[in-house]
Parts: C-alpha cells; sequence; structure tokens
C-alpha cells in the first residue's frame, strides 16, 4: 500500500487516511468548556464530497475515543486535508480524469456575466 498527501482534492471513491483531534465537553451543564482529550488516525473511504463537507465511512480506526468500523461521518473538508494521504488508486490514469478541469461538461460551468456600465 502506498500513501501519497492530497493534494487539496479528494474524489469519491478516494480512501484516506488522517488524524483528527478529539473534543470533550466538561464542567456544569450550563458553562461546558471544550476540551481537548487527544488524537486519533482515521481511515476511511470517501463517499460524497460537497463543497464544505465530506461524507466518510470508517474503515479503521486507532488513538483516543475511536469509532466504530463501518460508521459513516460527516466532516469539514478542510479539517480532513489539514493532514491528510491518500492511498494510490491502480488506475491512477482514471483517476486523473475524473479530478481534470479540463474534461468537464461546459454547460455545467457558471457563464460569464457583463458588467453594467
Amino acid at each position: 500500500m502506498t500513501w501519497v498527501v492530497c493534494d487539496d482534492e479528494v474524489v469519491v471513491g478516494d480512501i484516506v487516511r488522517f488524524t483528527e483531534t478529539v473534543w470533550e465537553r466538561r464542567g456544569p451543564r450550563r458553562r461546558q468548556r471544550v476540551v481537548r482529550v487527544g488524537e486519533r488516525r482515521l481511515i476511511a473511504e470517501v463517499l460524497t464530497v460537497e463543497e464544505q463537507w465530506i461524507y466518510l465511512i470508517v474503515m479503521e480506526c486507532e488513538g483516543d475515543k475511536p469509532l466504530k468500523k463501518g460508521e459513516e461521518i460527516k466532516r469539514k473538508v478542510v479539517t480532513v486535508l489539514k493532514r491528510c494521504e491518500r492511498l494510490l488508486w491502480s488506475e491512477e490514469g482514471v483517476r486523473a480524469k475524473l479530478t481534470t478541469r479540463f474534461l468537464k461538461d461546459p454547460e455545467e460551468e457558471e457563464a460569464p456575466t457583463l458588467k453594467k456600465r
């Protein structure tokens, strides 16, 4: 298995490995503080990617308060891409075609707007 650093983009079907901080609420109910408890390392498969959110299914988790295998989670894209690596595909050429901006449908792109004078 060969892991490479994510280059600001993940695609549906990628298997990613990243580290996230674990937080916990402590104190009286009215004035709860959020305290950093530790870190955990996740290996997960990308289900869907939206503008700000990424949906994953956990394959393996170790560290503080580990998640269950098969659990679906939702994380911010920025959080995942901070310290993220992805597993190389057996067909990297196919993945490259999925991520290229040149093969997108021209109708999906927004039409340029004209400025009023």
